[in-house]
């Protein structure tokens, strides 16, 4: 009976624990060696049981007839046995422990005197377990089974939980059912059983979830055994299918290197077998026949029996477009960095030029090696390093800066270049640089014809103003003057008055000339121009000054013998040659020099060194007067051709020496060009342009003025001096005078003496109607009437409004007795008789 029981029980724990690990091996993928270690150490605990069971069954069987209390306290060796097992013992009836070996306390954490004497049997199960060990006793006590083996959550006495495996049969004791049997703490394997299950669903979800296809390939089958979805959606195969094939099954025959497929994975397997980490570039080949460009990582797995390779596949097709389109964007960058029209300089943080364009090379001169072995102050002049310093504190504090440097070529030279710089995020330097030399000169080629612009504007100003001053000088000069030769020509020569009135007469000379002067600056004065030589009027001029140079300066004088010919009035140029003298004379009066006068003929705008830009090109006859003086400093350049501006002491001079050179030489079409340093000289250059015919003959001085003979002369003028002066002056002359301020009057005393008059003298500027319209009014009247016009300007009037107007002669305030008379008797003389 005791070895049949034993048997039984052997065999159906036997069987269990088989089952029971192969089934949890299958659930959780454990590990062969894993399966067998734990169904032997089952058996061996189902051995051990088996045995104490059959020996206690005998035992109990032997005994059983004995009292109960003589049967436990009567066998040593049993109770031995019983408390010196590794697994726990127990006895239970009526919900309680009748007896608890010391494994069984130990399990549990209480003496085993404490658990028969005072817990049940529910208080040391896990309350949601409770009822499955209720359940088991009770159907061990009604004998619905003779024995039962399984797993509940037991208490320790601290409160930790426990998992117990319990194997239980009904027996006898004292008369009553009761349950015995035995239980192991297998809290330690529960555990671990736990654990490796959640690894394997931590691996398993890690495997499933990779953005990698992922893929386990067993060398022996020659097939893969396991992978993710991602390895289905990149083959295009349900898993099914893709069990059935190794990776050479499904990539193409010929990999981009022309090397068979099955031959070149086959190495790589293999370095993977030898324990390398082999990772590689591979076209594998889709359900669909896409060939999909990837990276492969292989990596052998341990397992007992058997050779694993675990393949990671990433798909690189999205990195072989990003390769190629970032290909593509440099060489476009390159082709737009090198084929840019302006200078590109990349520099590193440091400063250090690390690449240049080839329009960089161009600008400077410099090779590219050469170039890289530089930094941003190597290719800056120097005089802008500091300004360099400057610019770069900017450029870090606000990232792009606009600025323009002097760049040093390698021949020495330099260009302006216009910079744009960015500072890059990772510190580095880009600027693109414009050579703007050619813009720089241009724009001081504008400021300086701005310049001379707004200086020829101030001088056309201070011109009009000076010629209107000069009209109202010559009204109060000419009566002066008529008043002074009449008071000359009425007193005895023995009076003692004479001497005086010379003094006025020669006062009034000077003021005439200084008021011919302005009129000169201001080009209101008639110009005598003629086709002549510069030659003999400078010649002319030097004779003048050499009687007047003063000790210690030298005149020096290259007039060639022939020259072009200008379209000129010799009297001006003789005035420019003696003011441009004077000036140089005064420049060098105290240590000496030279003062040199040169003619040459010249081309511009070959010599564009002293040339002006406003002349237009062709051939000019350049006059040249310079000195070895004190010079000039820019500041007094400035103004030199301001009138009235003088460096010379009071009295020693006018101010409009170099005024009046200026307006003479601009009324010929010329210009004039400068250069002074202090302390070097002064060089004037005047140039005139060429005319193509020949020069003519200076006229000839006209004889002296003969007297009226009574003819009938008719002048007005709104100055009441000047007709004083006439109403005497001209009766002297022979001739009768009849006066008016008024040309209303006049043309009243015309219409009624229309026959008496035969000369009509009228000045040109009147308030109420000027001499031009006179003239025309008086010629309405009587078409043969001559008429002289009086005028304080030089150049009145446009000479094309005078036409068919009689008139005969122009004569220019202040005038004396002689010009008076000339005038008249020439007018009169050209009226046919």
């Amino acid at each position: 009976m005791a070895a049949k029981v034993a048997a039984i029980y052997g065999a159906l724990s036997a069987i269990w624990i088989v089952l029971s690990d192969t089934l949890v091996a299958e659930q959780t993928g454990m590990s062969g060696e894993i399966v067998t270690w734990s169904i032997w150490k089952g058996l061996g605990f189902v051995l051990v049981t088996s045995l104490l069971l059959l020996f206690l069954v005998r035992h109990f069987l032997r005994l059983a007839q004995r009292a109960e209390s003589r049967r436990w306290a009567g066998e040593p060796q049993f109770r031995s046995l019983v408390e010196q097992s590794l697994v726990g013992v127990y006895l239970v009836q009526d919900g309680r422990f009748a007896y608890a070996n010391p494994r069984f306390a130990e399990i549990f954490g209480y003496p085993a005197a404490e658990i028969i004497a005072s817990l049940k049997v529910a208080d040391l199960v896990a309350a949601t377990d409770r009822s499955l060990v209720e359940e088991n006793l009770d159907r061990l006590l009604r004998g619905e089974t003779s024995g039962m083996n399984y797993s509940f959550r037991g208490l320790h006495r601290n409160g930790w939980p426990l998992q117990i495996e319990i194997f239980g049969s009904r027996t006898e004791h004292q008369g009553a059912a009761a349950v015995i049997g035995t239980l192991l703490d297998v809290t330690d394997r529960y555990e671990a059983e736990i654990a490796l299950r959640e690894s394997e669903a931590r691996y398993r979800l890690l495997i499933q979830t990779a953005p990698d296809a992922i893929l386990v390939l067993d060398l022996e089958l020659g097939r893969f055994v396991d992978y993710n979805q991602q390895a289905e959606r990149l083959f295009e195969l349900p898993g099914e299918e893709l069990s059935w094939h190794g990776l050479a099954d499904l990539s193409p025959e010929l990999q981009p290197d022309g090397r068979k497929s099955a031959e070149k994975i086959a190495e790589y397997v293999a370095q993977a077998v030898a324990g390398g980490l082999p990772v590689f570039e591979w076209v594998l080949r889709s359900r669909g026949g896409r060939e999909i460009p990837c990276e492969v990582r292989l990596v052998r797995l341990p397992a007992q029996g058997r050779t694993l390779i675990r393949g990671s596949v990433t798909d690189i097709t999205e990195r072989h477009r990003t390769a190629a389109a970032l290909a593509r964007s440099e060489e476009n960058y390159r082709l737009l960095f090198e084929q840019a029209t302006d200078a590109i300089f990349l520099c590193s943080s440091d400063g250090r030029l690390v690449d240049v364009n080839r329009h960089t090379i161009g600008l400077t001169g410099f090779t590219r090696e050469e170039l890289l072995q530089k930094d941003t102050f190597g290719i800056i002049a120097p005089e802008d390093h500091d300004y360099l310093r400057h610019c770069l504190q900017e450029l870090r504090r606000q990232g792009t800066r606009f600025s323009t440097y002097r760049f040093a070529r390698k021949d020495g030279s330099v260009f302006f270049g216009e910079t744009s710089t960015k500072l890059l995020p990772d510190g580095r330097l880009l600027a693109l640089v414009r050579d703007i030399t050619e813009q720089r000169r241009a724009e001081d080629h504008r400021r300086k014809l701005e310049e001379e612009l707004r200086q020829a504007q101030k001088l056309q100003a201070i011109g009009t103003l000076a010629g209107g001053i000069a009209h109202d000088f010559n009204n109060i000069l000419a009566a002066i003057l008529g008043n002074a030769q009449l008071l000359k020509f009425m007193l005895p020569p023995s009076h003692e008055g004479q001497g005086k009135v010379s003094q006025i007469l020669v006062a009034s000379n000077r003021a005439k000339n200084l008021v011919q002067q302005i009129l000169m600056f201001s080009r209101q004065r008639e110009q005598e121009k003629r086709v002549v030589q510069f030659g003999p009027i400078v010649l002319e001029a030097a004779k003048l000054l050499e009687v007047t140079l003063p000790t210690g300066v030298q005149l020096e004088l290259a007039v060639p013998a022939h020259l072009a010919s200008v379209l000129a009035d010799s009297t001006q140029v003789h005035q420019v040659v003696i003011n441009l003298c004077t000036n140089a004379i005064h420049a060098m009066r105290g240590k000496g020099g030279i003062l040199r006068i040169e003619l040459l003929e010249v081309t511009l705008p070959e010599e564009s060194s002293l040339s002006k830009p406003s002349l237009p090109p062709g051939r000019y006859v350049c006059l040249r007067v310079s000195d070895t003086g004190h010079g000039m400093d820019a500041a007094t350049l400035q103004r030199i051709y301001e009138p009235f501006f003088t460096t010379k002491p009071v009295g020693d001079g006018t101010g409009l020496g170099l005024a009046v050179v200026h307006g003479i030489v601009e009324a010929h079409g010329g210009a004039i060009a400068v250069s002074s340093r202090p302390g070097e000289g002064t060089v004037f250059s005047l140039y005139f342009p060429v005319h193509g015919g020949e020069a003519g003959a200076e006229p000839k001085p006209a004889p002296g003025p003969g007297l009226g003979q009574g003819q009938h002369v008719l002048f007005v003028d709104d100055e009441g001096p000047i007709i004083e002066v006439a109403e005497v002056m001209i009766p002297q002359l022979g001739y009768k005078v009849s006066v008016f301020r008024k040309p209303a009057e006049a043309l009243a005393f015309l219409r009624q003496n229309y026959g008496g008059v035969d000369l009509l003298m009228t000045d040109f500027s009147m308030p109420e109607m000027n001499g031009i319209d006179l003239i025309r009014e008086a010629v309405a009247l009587k078409p043969s009437l001559p008429a002289v016009l009086l005028t304080g300007y030089g150049k009145a009037f446009d000479s094309r409004a005078t036409v068919g107007l009689n008139i005969r002669e122009v004569v220019t305030k202040p005038f004396t007795m002689d010009a008076l008379a000339a005038a008249m008797q020439a007018a009169l003389e050209s009226v046919p008789r």
